[in-house]
């Protein structure tokens, strides 16, 4: 079995793993809020509509200590499926590389180190206003300040994010640049709730104005992770750095704005990587995103399979019931790149963490 899965632009994928091989890698997971995540039928990022504020925080958490200290325990489907951050944990550990968490504007703040770049979180995207508070000129240089003081220590930057809702706001800002979105962007349910994301995508695209500015765009209806991620990126790959960014529909939209910040980039320095649960998913079409969006730059994804799992919890992956977050596939692309693990071997480290966090 192949143990990474190149979806768009292979050889640029080939040539992008081949020079993060042995390279100095940083883990930074962005988490933000937006209240868009609080519409029913939106997310399954946690286990109730009132605990998914907690999330992001104790994604972080569980990175930093192993467990929640804002939550009994760490997120997990309504269904009983574990948060993605096992993934994540497992990897850091197999990995042996360091992790920093940005704050770019929670609700709930996670009891751990970060560096706060916003303190704001996104409002509603229906409203029209999702980051009107929110000073992106701010943001661009603290944005550019990091990717330079990082570049200086590491030449490949994993950029992933915990946002519940992002899907949503992800198949807005895909929208607003100009690509039809609806039925094409995956999510934390097993077939996505397309209708429900529609519905709330087409009340925030009616704000949008013929003439607006991409960062008039941005104000009404993005969350905080993806201008910070978009500017973050774009300057720490000018400056040579390799940039993986970590997820699937998410980071297609951030890719997207990346490229209508400065439509003349070339993308050779950027890869976007995420689990098999995404691109595999029948009920969207990322490679479709990426290829109306005129997106050179490469996609990937992690080939974990969960189907031989002890523990039916994992097992659910396989159905859909999750399928990214808190960059898991990215990090699980880089135990395979640079350990050359078999998903036996990895599949023992990822039970070991569930094991220790949801079965004692």
């Amino acid at each position: 079995m192949n143990n990474i899965i190149f979806k768009h632009n292979e050889e640029l994928a080939k040539k992008f793993l081949k020079k993060i091989e042995k390279s100095r890698a940083l883990f930074i997971c962005t988490i933000a809020h937006t209240e868009t995540c609080k519409i029913p039928g939106i997310s399954a990022a946690g286990a109730s509509i009132e605990l998914i504020d907690y999330t992001p925080a104790a994604d972080v958490e569980a990175i930093y200590y192993g467990k929640a200290y804002c939550l009994d325990k760490i997120p997990e489907n309504p269904v009983g499926p574990p948060s993605p951050v096992i993934i994540t944990m497992a990897s850091l550990k197999l990995l042996n590389i360091p992790a920093i968490i940005i704050n770019a504007g929670v609700k709930v703040k996670p009891l751990a180190p970060m560096i706060v770049v916003n303190e704001k979180y996104g409002e509603n995207i229906e409203n029209g206003k999702a980051l009107f508070h929110i000073d992106l000129e701010k943001l661009k240089n603290y944005a550019k300040i990091l990717a330079n003081e990082f570049s200086k220590n590491f030449d490949c930057l994993i950029l992933g994010e915990s946002v519940p809702g992002g899907t949503t706001t992800a198949m807005a800002l895909i929208n607003a640049l100009g690509v039809e979105s609806f039925y094409q962007v995956s999510g934390s349910m097993p077939t996505n709730n397309h209708d429900i994301k529609k519905e709330v995508v087409k009340k925030a695209l009616s704000y949008i104005n013929k003439d607006d500015s991409i960062y008039d765009k941005i104000k009404k209806i993005c969350d905080p992770m993806q201008p910070f991620q978009a500017f973050f990126a774009l300057e720490a790959s000018k400056l040579g750095v390799n940039v993986l960014l970590a997820g699937g529909s998410q980071m297609i939209a951030v890719a997207g704005l990346i490229k209508a910040l400065d439509k003349n980039y070339n993308y050779e320095n950027i890869c976007i990587a995420t689990t098999k649960w995404v691109t595999e998913d029948k009920y969207s079409d990322l490679k479709s995103l990426m290829d109306r969006l005129n997106l050179e730059i490469p996609l990937i994804s992690s080939n974990l399979d969960f189907s031989k799992s002890r523990y039916k919890n994992l097992q659910l992956y396989e159905e859909g019931y999750v399928k990214e977050g808190v960059g898991a596939g990215a990090l699980a692309c880089s135990v395979f790149n640079t350990l050359k693990v078999s998903n036996k071997e990895f599949l023992i480290e990822i039970e070991k963490i569930y094991e220790r966090i949801y079965l004692r």
